[in-house]
């Protein structure tokens, strides 16, 4: 099983129904600034915090999504805090800032407050 942290359209919440989660749990990351590049959220280093979903999932589910974000996202071992104030260790896509330019910044870190 791969845990991956989702803040975007891999999330339980916006599921397009081709994954298939293991487990998830609401999750946040810290250090982290959310990007809207396009029409599709992206994450950069930064001082804030983004908000997503630890979800745990299979080879094929790790494959799906490793396709769908590396586009912009560069693979990138996280922490992230999880209810009852544990944290986890986790997989992630993070975009360089170079690629993102002038990308519009989502201040409150939740990719679903924009849809």
């Amino acid at each position: 099983m791969f845990n991956v942290f989702v803040y975007g359209v891999a999330r339980p919440a916006y599921n397009l129904g081709k994954l298939e989660y293991l487990n998830h749990c609401p999750a946040i990351l810290n250090g982290y600034e959310m990007c809207i590049f396009g029409a599709y959220p992206t994450i950069v280093p930064g001082r804030g915090k983004v908000i997503g979903d630890l979800v745990g999932v299979d080879i094929k589910g790790f494959e799906f999504i490793s396709e769908m974000e590396g586009w912009i996202g560069e693979k990138e071992d996280v922490m992230v805090l999880v209810e009852g104030g544990e944290t986890c260790s986790a997989l992630t896509f993070v975009s360089p800032v170079l690629k993102v330019g002038a990308a519009h910044r989502l201040l409150s870190g939740d990719w679903l407050d924009s849809w």
